[in-house]
């Protein structure tokens, strides 16, 4: 006989019993596989989503900076060799046709053709917000893209041909702006959106009241949300609100005609590289692009560097001076002589007064141009020598200006001049010089190229007509003051060292800029023109893009890598299905063994034959790892089943942790395999673990079924006992510690709960294993309930595996509902997640004026005095903002480009939320953690603080740990999580303090990000909307903390209602398995049974004893569990009664009740059918 005779024999003979067997690995293999299908299908759903969203889109330009709209078709090679006039760009301010602004750009020869299928697509892409001009549903966190056809080519044809024609005023919305505005085709509404400005707006000459724009626009049409209508650069799953309208349009609204501010490179068909598209980007970039203009000075003979930000960046300072040293010939830059330099610097400021006389009488002049300059200035003085270098302390004045003060050399000259301040204002400063000389009115000193064009000032006519953004009094202009404008324009009036002139007018040096012009002088004997020419060929050279914010973004790359998702969904449902897994082994188990049993007889033949133990061992562990592995093939195919249902709950029951419908099933073969083979070693171990020892039986036992030879003892239940003492005792220790301030109540409730388990389970042990001191007398059915509890004496280890089984998962999917997460309205503390702020708001537009003084409420024209009076009574604490990925647990992707806001002093000094740990040093940082963001670290990592959640499962970091991002400038830096909070309300954003976020993303003007603390009895709700309401032109969307508290806490919850559904399902499989423990036993009693029956004892009586012993395992198991479970959520049905899922948890223990009852019964009925 062939050793594998007997096992295929018995697998068809017993094929009944393997049935049952291979529906219970069904069972663990489609949960166990079903599960990392899950996992499969987030994943691959999120891929799709995010790719889906880019329309094929693989490098985009994203940038704070416009530049020129063709600039998009010489990438693509659809635009070459253009003028500058032909690229909509025209002269810069000077002379039409100079050669400075010919070689703005290099020749467009050459640059490398592009590969064949790539496209370059010009867009405006800005965050706004949108007003239903009927209703006035307000929706904030707007995408607004200016685009045209060549955008609408991305989306196919069938979206090109649905264009209006002969329009350029409308708007096509997606379909989820248009569902959260309640809007229809035909409905107007108010396209709001931050207005960009070329002068920092922070800075004294930016227009801080022009700094929003809005157009009233009609829908044309609803995009669907999928394929364009749900373009997006951001990894988020949820729907973006988008709005698209004319390019065109959106350009005269910002007075961007020919700009724009984002490229997007497609590629059909064929690939490119990261350092290809950024190559070619810096090869057809102009000076225009970057803001630049080179000023040729003919008469003067000098070229003047400019920026159309009026300030020249920091990064472009020292691209100049070398491409200054690059144009040097013998014949072509004259150095200067004092410092060897071959530029001048110059930073031009308006004065608001020159003064100069004793404080009893004083002269003075209003407005006048001041020339901060470096180095040996190209003045001359009155007594016809070279001004010297000006010292610290000094001023020259010119002519004019000296004669109209009558000031004498050697006096006092005092400047009043106005700087910003925070809060959006100006305030007065005033300085005192030295007279050093007089500067006499040649061509040189009254050259008024020293200030670059200022629209608004330097282009007027008149004094009178000056239209500056800070509060001006013409009334003190004199005709003499107008005499000196119509003559000399804006020449400077008095002339200081570049040094204090940066002290008094550039506190913020490396942000905004130092300079306003920088001048090269060429040689008498140098051609001007071919000079300029090589001048502006070696800047371009040198510039880099990216320094200055301009850099193509992989974004298709970026989508992949944030497609494998923050959360392991695999693991996560893994660890939901742990029980259902549990039980399914258990059940292979005991299924499994009690078939083996009831084939006792055989085996006691084979054994009496001749059949070696191990060869008896190994026959039943291949006859059941082919039924493992027939279940586990029947079982991959219902884990699809099974991940599909799953799917649907996260798309519909538990959809609050996922925020998207757009999963899709996604089966992998390598998930399948690796499910398929887990199960089998599972099963397999469950089998083999099943007939342990059974093999070792004698002949005459295995022939008698006498398969169990366990019986309790006194030594074992002493052992129990210990336990269980130690079991309490470690519980009440927790209890005493939970009364203490240095411990969490809920996780160490949870720990006395599950050792008053483990010591009530000990009990039980300790009960099962003593010897009855009674016999049982007496007749009735209580006499026969008190036998079958007996019974569960009998198998000690079978009926502690059921029982524990019962209560350790009753226990679980009870016990965890303790860290179900509830807002609480009340907890306005400043220590609590709220950190005492009941309102947030974000704003599309910076707001440059403070929202706490009640003049910046009237810069922002808020005029409705209910919300005047609402805000006089709160505090609003505003924050810089950059834009990006959210960071907390709503967005499923893994973020690339996360949120950050900048923490103002005052908010430093102010603290706040709750913290779970820190890296404090001093009592002032644990009192205050928040001062950790101004510590500094040796090796120049920075401060951040971030929530504690947000960090550990989304980011995968944690305290002290280093998370790196990219500044502005492109360069990668690194961040130090210096705090955690405790579940804020501060989840998607990650915190630094203010002047290290100004040093990551300089070019941030404003703020866009507030929180607001109100007084107890003020209207939270009534407060939003007027806000909202006052402040719609900077699109100011305002929600409550509390709000964003509960969305947060809904995915805790959510996942936790998850593991209870399905911890719940598997519990109840469990007590399935209780019908196979019982009918074991029966099988194994079958002879006492007969007995009784023999004696007079009826069917129904022994019915009811088996019952009562079934019922005793269920019930114990239950009362264990639960009892354990309620002392664990005791501070969770303390604080929040009313939120403890009664309903559910009942319904599972009622159905695991009913379930095991009706298993028991089942299982009797069976055995004693077939006997």
């Amino acid at each position: 006989m062939h050793r594998y005779t007997v096992p295929m024999r018995s697998l068809v003979y017993y094929w009944r019993a393997h049935v049952a067997v291979a529906l219970a690995v069904v069972a663990a293999t489609a949960a166990l596989t079903g599960a990392l299908l899950v996992g499969d299908s987030v994943r691959g759903s999120l891929r799709e989503l995010a790719v889906s969203r880019l329309c094929g889109v693989t490098h985009a330009l994203i940038s704070t900076r416009f530049v020129r709209e063709s600039l998009a078709g010489e990438l693509d090679g659809r635009t070459a060799n253009r003028t500058s006039d032909e690229r909509g760009i025209g002269s810069p301010p000077g002379r039409a046709g100079d050669p400075a602004n010919e070689s703005n750009r290099r020749p467009a020869t050459d640059a490398a053709a592009p590969p064949a299928g790539v496209r370059a697509t010009p867009i405006i892409l800005l965050p706004g917000g949108v007003t239903h001009a009927q209703t006035q549903a307000l929706v904030g966190r707007v995408n607004v893209l200016g685009v045209d056809g060549r955008f609408w080519e991305i989306g196919g044809a069938a979206v090109v041909s649905a264009l209006p024609t002969n329009a350029d005023r409308y708007a096509i919305v997606n379909q989820a702006l248009a569902d959260a505005l309640g809007a229809v085709p035909g409905d107007h509404i108010l396209v709001r959106i931050g207005k960009p400005s070329d002068i920092p707006t922070e800075t004294l000459l930016g227009r801080k009241d022009d700094v929003t724009s809005s157009m009233r626009l009609p829908i044309h049409s609803v995009l669907p949300n999928a394929g364009i209508g749900q373009f997006s650069l951001q990894s988020s799953q949820a729907a973006p609100y988008n709005v698209y309208v004319p390019l065109s349009e959106l350009q005269r609204a910002l007075r961007k005609q020919g700009r724009v501010n984002a490229i997007l490179v497609t590629t059909h068909g064929t690939s490119i590289d990261d350092g290809s598209i950024d190559a070619k980007l810096r090869h057809h970039l102009s000076l225009q692009d970057v803001g630049l203009t080179v000023r040729v000075d003919r008469e003067r003979r000098y070229l003047a560097l400019e920026s159309d930000r009026f300030l020249i960046e920091p990064p472009l300072e020292a691209t100049v001076r070398t491409a200054v040293k690059a144009t040097e010939t013998p014949t072509g830059i004259q150095r200067d002589t004092v410092s060897d330099d071959a530029t001048t610097e110059i930073l031009a400021y308006l004065a608001k007064r020159i003064t100069v006389g004793d404080p009893n009488q004083t002269r003075s002049i209003p407005y006048s141009t001041i020339a901060a300059i470096a180095g040996d200035p190209p003045l001359n003085l009155g007594d016809g020598r070279r001004a010297p270098p000006l010292q610290f302390g000094e001023i020259y004045l010119n002519r004019w200006t000296a004669d109209e003060l009558h000031a004498e050399i050697g006096g006092a000259v005092t400047l009043d001049y106005d700087v910003s301040t925070p809060a959006g204002g100006t305030t007065t400063k005033s300085t005192s010089f030295r007279l050093a000389g007089v500067v006499d009115m040649d061509a040189h000193g009254a050259d008024p190229g020293f200030v670059p064009e200022y629209p608004g000032v330097t282009d007027t006519d008149d004094m009178a007509d000056w239209n500056p953004p800070f509060p001006i009094d013409l009334s003190t202009v004199s005709p003499r003051d107008e005499d000196y404008w119509d003559r000399y324009r804006a020449a400077p009036k008095a002339f200081v060292a570049l040094e204090q002139g940066q002290s008094m007018w550039a506190s913020e040096t490396d942000r905004f800029g130092r300079l306003t012009s920088i001048r090269i002088h060429p040689s008498v004997s140098a051609d001007l023109d071919a000079v300029a020419a090589t001048f502006n060929r070696a800047l371009l050279d040198e510039i880099d893009p990216s320094a200055i914010g301009l850099r193509f973004r992989p974004v298709r790359d970026e989508a992949l890598a944030a497609g494998r998702g923050s959360t392991d969904f695999a693991g996560l449902f893994i660890g939901f299905s742990f029980f259902l897994i549990v039980a399914a082994a258990m059940l292979i188990a005991l299924l499994f063994r009690l078939g083996v049993e009831r084939r006792g007889r055989q085996l006691g033949l084979m054994r009496s034959v001749g059949f070696r133990p191990a060869t008896l061992a190994w026959s039943l562990i291949l006859e059941g790892s082919i039924v493992a592995i027939v279940g586990a093939i029947a079982g991959s195919a219902a884990a699809v089943a099974y991940g599909g249902l799953m799917l649907v709950g996260l798309r519909t029951w538990w959809n609050d942790a996922v925020r998207t419908t757009s999963l899709q099933l996604h089966a992998s073969a390598t998930s399948i395999a690796a499910g398929f083979i887990v199960a089998v070693v599972i099963a397999v171990v469950s089998i083999a673990w099943s007939v342990r020892g059974l093999a070792r039986r004698s002949p005459r036992a295995l022939s008698a079924g006498d398969t169990d030879h366990a019986s309790p003892t006194i030594k074992q239940s002493r052992k129990s006992v210990a336990v269980a003492v130690a079991a309490l005792i470690v519980a009440g220790g927790l209890f005493l510690a939970s009364r203490a301030a240095w411990t969490t109540e809920a996780p160490t409730f949870f720990g006395v709960g599950a050792a008053i388990l483990v010591a009530g389970l000990a009990f039980v042990r300790a009960a099962i294993s003593a010897t009855p001191r009674r016999s049982i007398s007496r007749s009735g059915p209580s006499s026969i309930a008190r036998l079958g509890i007996r019974n569960a004496r009998r198998a000690p280890g079978r009926s502690m595996m059921t029982i524990g089984l019962i209560a350790s998962a009753s226990f679980v999917v009870s016990a965890l509902q303790a860290f179900r997460l509830q807002t609480d309205e009340t907890a306005t503390d400043i220590s609590s997640p709220s950190g005492g702020f009941t309102l947030f708001a974000e704003s599309a537009a910076p707001l440059l004026y403070d929202l706490n003084s009640a003049a910046g409420r009237e810069k922002l024209n808020i005029v409705d005095d209910s919300v005047r009076d609402a805000l006089a009574g709160a505090t609003v604490v505003p924050f810089r903002l950059r834009p990006g990925d959210e960071a907390s647990c709503l967005n499923l992707y893994v973020r690339t480009h996360p949120r950050f806001i900048g923490a103002t002093p005052p908010m430093i000094a102010r603290g706040g939320f709750d913290f779970s740990a820190t890296l404090a040093d001093s009592d002032a940082e644990r009192r205050n953690p928040w001062t950790l963001l101004d510590r500094t670290f040796p090796d120049g990592a920075i401060p951040a603080i971030g929530d504690e959640a947000a960090v550990k499962w989304q980011l995968h970091s944690g305290l002290g740990d280093d998370f790196t991002t990219t500044d502005d400038a492109g360069t990668t830096r690194t961040l130090r999580f210096v705090a955690l909070f405790k579940g804020s309300a501060l989840q998607d954003e990650l915190i630094v303090s203010e002047s290290q976020f100004l040093q990551l993303f300089p070019s941030t003007n404003g703020f866009r990000f507030f929180l607001m603390e109100t007084p107890a009895d003020r209207d939270v709700q009534q407060l939003a909307v007027g806000l909202e309401r006052e402040l719609a032109p900077f699109s100011f969307d305002v929600g409550t903390i509390r709000d964003r508290l509960t969305a947060y806490a809904a995915v805790q919850n959510t996942y936790l209602s998850t593991f209870q559904s399905l911890g719940g399902l598997g519990l109840v499989l469990g007590t399935v398995g209780l019908g196979a423990v019982m009918a074991r036993n029966v099988f194994e009693r079958r002879g006492e049974l007969a007995l009784m029956r023999a004696v007079g004892f009826r069917t129904r009586t022994i019915a009811f004893m088996v019952f009562a012993e079934n019922a005793t395992l269920v019930i114990a198991g239950l009362f264990l569990g639960v009892v354990s479970a309620l002392v664990a959520v005791a501070p969770h049905l303390r604080d929040r009664p009313g939120t403890f899922p009664w309903a559910s948890t009942g319904l599972i223990v009622l159905a695991v009740l009913v379930v095991g009852l009706l298993s028991g019964a089942a299982a009797f009925k069976h055995v004693a059918g077939h006997d």
